[in-house]
């Protein structure tokens, strides 16, 4: 071999151990990143194992702090929270159960119904209730009843108001209920129904303080109260004119004439009168027919408000407000020449009420004290007991009723 030769095979094998020795090199750097990559994967896996440890912590942690919250809330609500109690209102147009419970200031309705009796026409038309509005008084206070237990309710009261004052024999209808239900019902006064109607409908509308003027025009009666929720209602009328009663006398048309209408605006003129003499200046109505006008989209009445709705109401069948019962479209032309006659007396509109009779009544169940205050008008085996009985029940003050 020349030297030439030999020469290149030394350089080419130096060449081959410096690139074998570049190539050791780069896997022995792959290998140290590779070592240096898995560290730094074992050190996050470590950070994510602490994060998700801390996690845990802070979410067991949150699920205490949320129990404790619940229970608070749980605590709150059935401190705020009062009695489950119970009405059945046995008025001249409808009978109504209503089920509720105090939640703070406002009412939670529990469960109810409502069946249209007519009581008020029945009395207008026979002069007293035949035997078979009897059985059916009978049966849909005992459904009542009934549900009204279903419902867990705590404390219930059965009240009569206008039908146990009308008619040669509203003691029938009284004795009947009891037997139907086993329970007796209460016979309010119109002034003690003229009493529970404004702190029902007052509540949540006037001020504490605030003076103001209550109309509850019912199918049977109308009452009229005026005072304060703090200084109590001082005075206080009742008339017997109701919109029931009143449609079933003066209407023998459906829709109404407005001859009838006029003969009915003057038979409201003669019977329904009082002096407010500046009881308060905020006048609010409420019952059956009131609670129509709202849903009809009239909350405040004034005398074209009376004037459109009046127009609605009393035009062809076929044009009947849809939703609305048939015997409140019946009964409402006459609620409304009530209304007019109130508005015209007030001298202001008159306010729908969200509240009413119903409402002053489940105030005093949820206080436990209405069973008290009202016993001297339970319905007993002679009769009613007090002066439940009186058509008319007017005290002397600021507003004098007359029933002419």
């Amino acid at each position: 071999m020349s030297a030439t030769a030999y020469y290149a095979v030394v350089i080419l094998l130096g060449v081959l151990n410096v690139a074998l020795a570049g190539v050791a090199y780069a896997q022995r750097a792959k290998q140290i990143r590779g070592n240096r990559l898995r560290e730094e994967q074992v050190r996050l896996a470590e950070s994510r194992n602490e994060l998700a440890e801390s996690r845990l912590r802070r979410l067991d942690e949150q699920i205490e702090l949320m129990g404790e919250i619940r229970d608070a809330l749980a605590v709150g609500a059935v401190a705020g929270r009062g009695a489950v109690v119970g009405v059945i209102d046995v008025g001249s147009a409808t009978m109504r159960l209503t089920v509720a419970r105090r939640r703070d200031r406002d009412w939670e309705r529990v469960g109810g119904d409502r069946v249209f009796l007519r009581l008020g026409a029945e009395v207008e038309r026979e002069g007293r209730y035949p035997d078979e509005v009897l059985e059916r008084v009978g049966e849909v206070a005992r459904g009542f009843v009934e549900t009204a237990d279903g419902l867990a309710c705590e404390r219930l009261a059965i009240v009569v108001t206008a039908p146990g004052r009308m008619g040669t024999n509203p003691a029938a209808l009284l004795e009947r209920i009891t037997a139907a239900t086993g329970r007796r019902p209460y016979l309010l006064t119109p002034a003690q129904e003229a009493t529970l109607t404004f702190v029902g409908a007052a509540t949540g509308m006037l001020g504490r303080s605030e003076v103001g003027v209550v109309c509850d025009v019912g199918g049977g009666s109308t009452e009229v109260s005026a005072g304060s929720l703090t200084g109590g209602v001082d005075v206080v009328g009742s008339i017997d004119v109701g919109a029931v009663r009143l449609a079933e006398k003066m209407f023998h048309h459906d829709p109404p004439t407005p001859a009838e209408l006029e003969e009915a605006r003057a038979y409201v003129r003669r019977r329904l009168a009082f002096d407010v003499c500046g009881a308060g200046r905020v006048a609010l109505v409420t019952g059956g027919c009131a609670h129509t006008m709202a849903k009809l989209g009239a909350t405040v009445l004034e005398p074209e408000t009376l004037q459109r709705v009046m127009a609605k109401v009393t035009a062809e069948p076929s044009r009947k407000a849809k939703g609305m019962h048939r015997h409140r479209h019946r009964a409402l032309p006459a609620g409304i020449v009530i209304f007019e006659r109130l508005q015209e007396l007030l001298g202001m509109p008159l306010t729908v009420a969200t509240g009413g009779l119903r409402h002053g009544i489940l105030s005093e169940l949820d206080a436990d004290r209405f069973h008290d205050v009202y016993s001297g008008t339970v319905w007993g085996s002679t009769g009613p007991s007090g002066p439940a009985t009186q058509p008319v029940d007017v005290s002397s003050g600021r507003i004098s009723a007359a029933a002419r």
